[in-house]
Parts: structure tokens; C-alpha cells; sequence
């Protein structure tokens, strides 16, 4: 199994060619206890090593995240990029997010000598 999502991840690493982005490498499995975990992020790894050898791996805020995902004899491979900024792609936690910043932003400087009408 390892070597067909090496196969199907090559093309799609490709975007990271030559880059010193920093990124993580997302593990999902549903339904199958198959295959290896370890030995398919350590593939990942070494292909994203080859193919940008001055990216960093970077668990907290990575630039790209590399998604694994196995649903029984399924996998789906991904190259995020800003995966952690758009929150994981959650449209509803993004524009919480985002409305929450503006919230804050529109309060006055000093809330002490904000006008009466306020």
C-alpha cells in the first residue's frame, strides 16, 4: 500500500519543489487498520525531503500541510497550503474568526472616553 500512495503523493509534492516552506503531514484513517501510519508519514517525509531539502517540519503553524486520508480501501492525498490560517478549511470557523477580529478592531482605543451615545 505504501508504495501506491508514494506513487499517487509524487505529483502533488511537486508544488513544494525547490521551496523553504515549512509543513506537517496529517494522518486520517477511517475504517481500515491496514496500513501503517508511521511507514506512510515517514514516505511522505522523505519525498517532501527530497523534493525541497530546505523545508522544515513545523507541527504548530506550517505554510502547507500534507493530508492523509484513509477511508477503508480509499486514500486521499492533499498539499494544503495556509491549512492552519484558514483553520482547516472550516468555512464556519474561519468567518467566526474573522467576525470576532472585526468585533474587537471597532472597539475605541481607550473604552474610558468612549462617546456617551455608545
Amino acid at each position: 500500500h505504501r508504495e501506491h500512495i508514494m506513487q499517487a503523493a509524487a505529483p502533488l509534492l511537486e508544488e513544494l519543489r525547490g521551496t523553504k516552506v515549512s509543513y506537517a503531514i496529517e494522518w486520517r484513517r477511517r475504517c481500515n487498520t491496514g496500513i501503517d501510519k508511521k511507514e506512510v508519514i515517514d514516505g511522505v517525509a522523505a519525498a517532501v525531503g527530497l523534493l525541497a531539502p530546505e523545508a522544515r517540519v513545523d507541527l504548530g503553524q506550517p505554510d502547507a500541510v500534507v493530508l492523509v486520508d484513509v477511508m477503508k480501501s480509499i486514500c486521499s492525498l492533499s498539499v494544503l497550503m495556509r491549512w492552519q490560517q484558514m483553520h482547516h478549511y472550516n468555512l464556519r470557523a474561519a468567518s467566526e474568526k474573522k467576525a470576532h477580529c472585526s468585533a474587537v478592531t471597532n472597539l475605541p482605543e481607550d473604552p474610558i472616553e468612549a462617546p456617551a451615545d455608545a
